[in-house]
């Protein structure tokens, strides 16, 4: 991860440095302007200079938008750890974790529609009233079951059973 940050860098420092580049060039070329050196190549090599110019502005500003905030392992597991150890009776604790995993949440008078966070495409989910009274079944049977879920404080990978 280390190593593609510090090419994102060098991409960006390597676009910085072609638009210096280029702005010199058309501050060379408004100087010979000034001083009267007008021609038909001036004019266009000024316009090609301007073009890059704006060019190279939208690609360093992309370049920068692309750094993003590295997290760790740790970070993640613990932002999400956070959750499962919340306190779900607490209002706030409920409506973090629908802002965080959920993106919209749609009632209508027979299902209900929910789009998710997980991904850049939004996957959308149908939830029908007969699907409800089976989540709810399964409910009560696993609400209290802690202790024999897979839910583990300490992550570790799961172990293959011998056939």
């Amino acid at each position: 991860m280390h190593e593609a940050q510090q090419r994102d860098n060098a991409v960006l420092k390597d676009l910085e440095n072609k638009r210096l580049t280029a702005l010199k060039a058309s501050e060379n070329l408004i100087k010979a302007i000034e001083e009267g050196i007008i021609t038909k190549q001036t004019k266009t090599r000024l316009k090609e200079l301007e073009a890059q110019i704006c060019e190279l502005e939208f690609d360093i500003e992309q370049a920068r938008n692309k750094s993003y905030t590295y997290l760790s392992v740790n970070d993640i597991e613990n932002y999400l750890r956070s959750f499962a150890i919340g306190d779900l009776s607490d209002i706030d604790a409920r409506k973090a974790l629908i802002h965080t995993f959920g993106r919209e949440i749609v009632l209508y008078s027979d299902k209900i529609m929910i789009t998710y966070n997980f991904s850049d495409r939004y996957d959308v989910c149908e939830i029908t009233k007969d699907r409800i009274e089976e989540i709810e079944r399964q409910s009560v049977k696993t609400a209290f079951s802690f202790t024999v879920s897979s839910y583990k404080q300490n992550a570790s990978a799961p172990s293959k059973k011998p056939r």
